[in-house]
């Protein structure tokens, strides 16, 4: 065994946003069209962001990020909504869900989840808005009830961003007088998902692939992330 053998792997190297430009002028604008015509974001281009490291910079370097600040994740966004609007939405919504992991997950949920999240495997997506109440958490319908060592949830959510690729949820559902946010494979039972498309608009510039998803009445295997002290 040689010394190179034995060397630490190098850490991930942080995202730079002269970088991004880059990628975005050769690889994204060039081809934008061709994602509108065919209304999807194409697999190959979400890989290239995980080689890139983009999906959850922000996360330490413990949990596979390489902890990018606010500052410069804003410039990484700002770059890739130059180039197509709707990758930079699932930028966002995957990080909304990893940053909810990191800042409310206990650590047994960041360990287990993190390292994933940071390399875009799975890609998670954010449930809140409804079909009668629209993003408002005051009235909305999804409930969550206790069974054995998990929770049912029931209800309907919809416009879910990035909700026909996601392998993980975060989802909004009532618990009494509460709301709670739960974690959901999207694989769960009785949750199927169908895309979403606006009835008469055309769908936006490389679609964000949003679905709308039923939550049944089987039991369903999640976590649920009451509010605590953020990490250290």
């Amino acid at each position: 065994m040689t010394a190179a053998d034995t060397r630490e792997p190098a850490p991930p190297t942080a995202p730079d946003p002269t970088l991004v430009r880059d990628f975005v002028d050769t690889e994204i604008r060039p081809r934008v069209e061709r994602y509108d015509e065919d209304e999807r974001v194409p697999d190959d281009l979400l890989r290239r962001v995980t080689e890139l490291g983009l999906w959850a910079p922000f996360l330490p370097e413990e949990h596979g990020g390489t902890g990018t600040s606010t500052a410069t994740l804003a410039r990484i966004h700002e770059e890739i909504g130059r180039g197509c609007s709707s990758l930079r939405s699932l930028l966002t919504v995957h990080g909304m869900v990893s940053w909810s992991v990191w800042r409310w997950g206990d650590q047994g949920q960041r360990d287990r989840l993190l390292p994933g999240l940071a390399a875009g495997r799975p890609l998670a997506a954010f449930c809140l808005t409804e079909p009668e109440g629209g993003s408002d958490t005051s009235v909305a319908a999804t409930r969550a009830e206790p069974d054995g060592d998990g929770w049912v949830l029931t209800g309907h959510k919809k416009w879910i961003t990035g909700g026909q690729l996601a392998g993980l949820l975060l989802v909004f559902a009532g618990t009494g007088e509460a709301m709670t946010a739960f974690l959901v494979p999207a694989d769960a039972p009785a949750s199927p998902s169908r895309p979403s498309r606006a009835s008469s608009a055309p769908a936006p510039a490389c679609s964000p692939r949003s679905a709308s998803t039923t939550s049944g009445s089987a039991p369903t295997p999640c976590s649920a992330h009451p509010a605590g002290p953020p990490p250290p």
